[in-house]
């Protein structure tokens, strides 16, 4: 079964210090059409996707194919480049509704990871399809995999009994956790910026049957598996996230540096 797509291609209100700094003269409404060896980042990031059999339609939410035509079976959400990330997953829902194909769950990318991988983007949605009855999924590297390959990264990390993980750029969501906690949602991507963990607990901690596992978290004992017991009791909704050793899939283009980094990665890995 070919699974849809959704591509996060927007902005902040404010440009941020990455978009400042190259380019300064406001050329690019962000930062994934900047180039990047004759392609814009955003085209990196298509294509692996359409590379993969398991891949249906691509749907870009906040970019317009007068900024760029891709070719492919690709959809280009109509939706402002500064939505919320609620906004994003509430449009794409209704956009493929009316397109005929709804699902109970959508997986998502960050259009602003150019060195990730079709082998990685494929072994998230075998996972996907076979745990497709969760309402979320979080992909995850290890830090060690990220730092080897992006020394000093400056990623938000979060330390747990045995390992030290990074976000990655691969989600699943169910529609229920999208219609429910879409304020949520925007509220952990707004803490991720923070690059610590600390954030995320006090969050949680607003829910007191998660209290148990976030003083464990806390004092340095908790697992990986006491994390996400801590997200299903805070939130009743059922979690997972698989580990991935891929750098491409834990590094997106955030902080100043990050696109030299990145350009560097795709021309070792991709050219």
């Amino acid at each position: 079964m070919k699974i849809p797509i959704l591509i996060f291609a927007g902005r902040d209100e404010e440009r941020r210090e990455l978009l400042k700094k190259l380019d300064p003269e406001g050329k690019y409404k962000s930062k994934l059409l900047l180039p990047m060896h004759g392609k814009t980042v955003l085209e990196w990031v298509i294509e692996e996707f359409q590379k993969s059999s398991m891949v249906d339609e691509l749907y870009l939410l906040g970019v317009t194919k007068e900024d760029m035509d891709v070719k492919g079976n690709i959809h280009y959400v109509p939706i402002d480049i500064h939505s919320s990330l609620t906004e994003k997953f509430n449009a794409a829902l209704e956009y493929i509704e009316l397109q005929g194909k709804y699902k109970d769950s959508v997986i998502f990318c960050s259009g602003d990871c150019p060195g990730i991988k079709v082998e990685t983007i494929e072994t998230f949605l075998n996972f996907a399809q076979e745990n497709n009855n969760l309402d979320f999924i979080l992909s995850l590297v290890p830090e060690e995999i990220v730092e080897e390959a992006f020394p000093d990264s400056g990623r938000g990390v979060a330390r747990l009994k045995g390992i030290t993980v990074i976000q990655g750029e691969l989600m699943m969501l169910s529609s229920k956790a999208i219609k429910k906690y879409g304020h949520v949602i925007d509220s952990f991507m707004r803490l991720r910026k923070k690059r610590s963990l600390g954030p995320f607990l006090k969050f949680i901690a607003r829910k007191p049957l998660a209290w148990s596992k976030i003083i464990k978290i806390a004092r340095g004992k908790g697992t990986l598996n006491d994390g996400l017991i801590c997200f299903r009791r805070a939130f009743r909704l059922t979690v997972a996230a698989p580990l991935i050793n891929d750098a491409g899939l834990g590094l997106d283009m955030d902080l100043p540096g990050d696109y030299e980094r990145l350009k560097d990665y795709v021309k070792k890995t991709k050219m």
